[in-house]
This record gives structure tokens, sequence and C-alpha cells, in this order.
């Protein structure tokens, strides 16, 4: 009889395969359970927000995995293959994950790509369905935007992202002028819709974000004649800048009862001023 011997990174590609076929087996019996992920267990999810300022971008960067791309994922992450993950081997895994999705980023300035730099990350696995993981990672990159003597002219951006371009998932972009800064003439929106993958709009479900690329301009200084302003995804334009007064002195909703409260307290300090040194008869 002959004996076939499979190696131990043989037994390990087929013990994954088969975990993964089980996982997939058994993941509909948790139908009735409110996914993670309502696109999908098999989803890899994006959103990117670019923030411009006077001398350089940054992108704040989320890829959120669904039960089954966690679940593959894991296979590599656990490098000693001891079936278990430790913190370094989450760190190594962190920084190779981080440095490729800078990679499967293209972010150019007036056709110039910038070089993105990692600021911070972060890793977390939430839990999943059937008390499976899923997988989230959050990245912060800076690239410095090239000088040049403009003459006050605008400025071209473009920003496209490729990473698991052939996965399923949501993908949302947002964009987010520093102060002195106006964009203007943006495919992107000023506002995102799922508070960075935490939260997916049922009504949207059927017709999922997908957007992977964003070409704006901006400037330090007036936008031309005729050029669209920033704007919101209800189409309203987005106040790209602040008045910090103004915002500790605005009272959102004057309800009657807060404009009684405050007649009353007005008679209150006007009957004590009356009855103050100098005012009686």
């Amino acid at each position: 009889m002959q004996l076939i011997t499979l190696n131990r990174p043989a037994l390990m590609r087929h013990r994954s395969v088969a975990m993964i076929l089980l996982a997939a087996i058994l993941l509909p019996a948790f139908a009735s359970i409110t996914f993670a992920h309502p696109l999908g267990n098999f989803t890899i999810n994006h959103f990117a927000r670019i923030e411009i300022g006077s001398r350089q971008v940054n992108v704040h960067y989320v890829v959120d995995m669904a039960e089954i791309p966690t679940f593959q994922e894991m296979q590599g992450i656990d490098a000693n293959s001891d079936g278990r993950t430790s913190d370094a081997e989450f760190n190594d895994y962190l920084a190779r994950v981080t440095a490729a999705y800078a990679e499967g980023m293209s972010l150019t300035v007036d056709g110039v790509r910038l070089q993105l730099q990692t600021v911070a990350r972060k890793l977390t696995t939430p839990q999943g369905t059937g008390g499976l993981q899923t997988l989230r990672v959050e990245c912060d990159y800076a690239g410095a935007i090239p000088s040049a003597d403009t003459g006050g002219q605008a400025r071209s951006l473009r920003f496209e992202d490729t990473n698991y371009s052939n996965r399923t998932g949501w993908r949302e972009i947002v964009v987010a002028p520093a102060s002195g800064v106006t964009v203007f003439n943006s495919t992107a929106f000023g506002n995102g819709v799922t508070d960075e993958l935490k939260a997916y709009p049922e009504d949207m479900l059927s017709a999922p974000l997908d957007e992977r690329t964003a070409e704006l301009s901006f400037t330090q200084a007036g936008i031309p004649a005729g050029a669209a302003v920033l704007r919101t995804r209800d189409g309203r334009p987005l106040s790209q800048s602040r008045d910090r007064f103004a915002e500790l002195i605005a009272v959102p909703d004057v309800t009657p009862a807060v404009a009684l409260l405050g007649l009353l307290i007005a008679a209150g300090l006007g009957a004590l001023h009356a009855f103050s040194p100098g005012h009686g008869k």
C-alpha cells in the first residue's frame, strides 16, 4: 500500500480550505440573527475621508471586513499556525496591511502623486454573526502637497482606491477641507452616511455606495465664477468655515417653554435691580 504524506504547509492549506467551507455552510443557520454587515458576510467595506489642508492632505481610511474575509485573514495573521493570534502577530499584520493599503491608493495633486506616510493605525475585531469575528482596520496617512507658485490659482486633486477592487462591499468617500481651504467642482460629497462604516442606512442597502474615485479643485483664494461649491449628500452647500463664537451663542430650537423661562429670568433680574441701592423711592 502506498502512503501519501502531506507536509505541514499542505496540511495547513487543506485545513484552512475546510474551515472556510464549514463557515460558509454554517453561517446561513444564523439568518435570523442581525448581520454585522447587512450587505453580506463576504463583503469588504471601505471608507476614506480626504482632509485637504494648505500644505498636506490627510487620508483617514477604514477597512471593515465581514465574517468570511475576516476568517480568511486570520489564517494569515496566525503566522506560526498554533491556532492563536498574539499581539505581536496582530501588530505585524497591521504593519503589512497599512503599507499595502497606502500602495493601493492613488492620491495626486496637479498630476503629481503624493507619498502617503502612515501616522496612526488601529486594529479591532468586533463580534460578528454566530460568534465569529469581524476585522476593522483604521489608518491615518499624510502626504505633503508639492510646492508650486500657482499665483493663487486653484489646484486639482484626484483620489482613487484600488484596494480589494474585485471584492463586493460598501465604498464611501468624504471630502473635508481644512480652515482656509475651499473645495469646489468635487465629484465627492462633504459628509458621510455610515459613521465610518459603523451603521449602514437600511434605505440604501438595495443600492449601496460604490465610490472608488474622487476629483476636485481646491484653493486658498476665492473660487472661480460659476464653480460648484462642495455640497452635502442632500444637496446643501457645505459650510467650509466655522464661527466659534456664533456656535457658542447659537440656540438651535427656541421652544415656548424656553422663551417663557427667559422672560421670567429677565423679570426677576429687573426686580432685583429695582430694589438695589439708588433705586428706592
